[in-house]
């Protein structure tokens, strides 16, 4: 064997630790290593930024809500009666509309009344003496009711003065006799029938009046 061969079978006796030194590297002056922030800084940064925005904010003028526009008695008014006032559809809201406050309920009179049907007659007759202003009437339609009316205003001696008179629709539902509001004790109402009819219906009838004082 050569030595060459011989070493390669010899375990070694000392371990040997071999050390590396590496150069440090080259710093390049045109790169810059960025640091952390520090806590305390970041909360000044933080803490300016707010305190700006909010002088901004003060600074400001503020900006008004928009708000409806008022709108006045007047103008309430005309929108309410006068949002189609060139149709036809105007003239039914108002046709109707009339209806509705005319056929309010009517105040009982403070005094007891009786009622008498006979023939084509009804009659009123109340306790005290009342100024009667109108009549609702309620008819069935049909050609079954009554054509129109007259109403009188009776005294003690039977007299009979006309305080009120006219047509009555053939409908079906309340309409109104306007009287000419009177005082009476008494009070007749006439009825008269179209053509060809025999007798007619009436479904209820109310007193519009006032005891007076």
């Amino acid at each position: 064997m050569n030595k060459a061969t011989i070493n390669r079978f010899k375990s070694p006796t000392k371990s040997t630790q071999q050390i590396h030194s590496f150069p440090s590297p080259k710093r390049n002056p045109s790169v810059e290593v960025k640091r952390p922030q520090s806590t305390s800084n970041l909360y000044r940064e933080t803490e300016s930024s707010v305190q700006r925005r909010m002088q901004s904010r003060k600074s400001s003028p503020p900006v008004k809500a928009q708000q409806a526009p008022s709108i006045t008695s007047s103008q309430r008014q005309q929108q309410v009666h006068y949002p189609y006032s060139h149709s036809d559809s105007f003239k039914r809201e108002v046709a109707t509309k009339e209806v509705v406050e005319e056929n309010q309920p009517l105040k009982s009179p403070a005094c007891a009344v009786s009622c008498k049907a006979e023939g084509t007659n009804v009659e009123f007759v109340f306790e005290k003496n009342v100024i009667v202003s109108r009549v609702l009437i309620k008819t069935p339609g049909e050609h079954k009711g009554p054509c129109y009316y007259d109403c009188y205003q009776c005294d003690d001696h039977s007299n009979l003065i006309r305080i009120g008179g006219g047509p009555l629709k053939n409908i079906f539902g309340e309409q109104i006799m306007k009287l000419e509001g009177k005082i009476c004790r008494r009070l007749l109402c006439r009825f008269k029938m179209e053509k060809g009819q025999t007798s007619f219906k009436i479904l209820d009838m109310k007193v519009d009046c006032k005891v007076q004082e």
